[in-house]
């Protein structure tokens, strides 16, 4: 397991090896943007193309630990910039696209008490390489979010996702469940080809 070290100045971060990773990003209206450190334009962290009326800014962060290979769970540390004058705050997931335009993995996504699986692999999913979460959500706190994962040998592997705040920093976590944890949609899904 990694220690907990120095921020990593990427947009995304490894929860599970390079096929799925998670970026925090602040959105603001131009001229609504904070003083940030200049590492965030030299890392290209900073989203600002001259047609759109926002500014993204991606949040470096700290991680400790891999839920692939085995490893059981991915936390990440976020400090993000201070979200005054902010639209919205949300996780984007990404996983990796391999040879031919195809993902590597199968995934798909869900919640407790939700009718229908979303993101990825799901009939209604937009994009099938990222799926963008609102931070906090709803209300409050972050819904636990589930993920099925198929893995090497033709199973599935499951994660729990959640965030929590102090209004300083966001702790993300992944971690590896059971299936008798997640929403019975991903129970009874296979891969859809």
């Amino acid at each position: 397991m990694r220690k907990l070290g120095e921020r990593i100045w990427n947009k995304f971060h490894q929860i599970f090896g390079s096929d799925l990773k998670v970026g925090f990003e602040t959105t603001f209206p131009k001229g609504e943007v904070p003083a940030v450190d200049s590492l965030y334009r030299k890392s290209g962290l900073i989203h600002d193309p001259p047609s759109e009326t926002v500014v993204r800014i991606c949040e470096p962060a700290r991680i400790t630990g891999s839920c692939c290979d085995g490893g059981e769970k991915t936390q990440v540390l976020f400090v993000p910039v201070p979200q005054r004058g902010a639209i919205f705050r949300r996780l984007v997931f990404a996983r990796k696209i391999g040879e031919g335009g195809y993902p590597r993995k199968w995934m798909i996504v869900a919640r407790h008490g939700e009718v229908a699986t979303f993101g990825f692999d799901s009939w209604n999913s937009k994009d099938p390489r990222y799926l963008a979460l609102a931070y906090p959500g709803g209300g409050d706190e972050f819904a636990q979010t589930y993920i099925k994962i198929q893995d090497v040998n033709g199973g599935f592997v499951y994660l729990e996702l959640g965030a929590w705040d102090d209004e300083v920093q966001v702790l993300f976590t992944a971690g590896r469940v059971n299936e008798g944890k997640v929403p019975k949609l991903l129970k009874n899904l296979e891969v859809q080809k």
